[in-house]
């Protein structure tokens, strides 16, 4: 399993941009009104990376959603997508609701003390 042994950083933004781009562009040339690009989730992506630095799951959870723009937390965390097809491991879905429930209680806790 891969391992996180050092502080989580944007390294290089530019393929990013130039996906982003290319979309654009494919979407134009198409016709289509809409698109849509999806990304890997902080939770998945702690699934999969066993933490060997952050001194907690939250912390590790925040670090890698720092990277990203856009995280969005929602109940349907990409299942609505999959899970009739049967292609989601047990293992996956519980670390996600895993990550959810933390995420929830670290939200939680960081709105309690922005309120106070």
């Amino acid at each position: 399993m891969r391992s996180c042994v050092a502080p989580i950083k944007v390294k290089d933004l530019e393929p990013l941009r130039r996906d982003i781009r290319y979309l654009k562009e494919a979407a134009q040339g198409s016709g289509a009104t809409e698109v849509f690009m999806s990304a890997v989730s902080p939770g998945l992506i702690a699934a999969g990376h066993q933490n060997n630095y952050y001194p907690s799951r939250g912390e590790y959870l925040a670090a890698i959603a720092d990277g990203q723009e856009n995280v969005i937390a929602g109940t349907d965390c990409g299942f609505g997508t999959a899970v009739g097809l049967e292609m989601v491991d047990r293992n996956v879905t519980w670390a996600k609701f895993d990550a959810m429930a933390e995420g929830a209680r670290i939200a939680t806790q960081q709105l309690a003390s922005v309120g106070a």
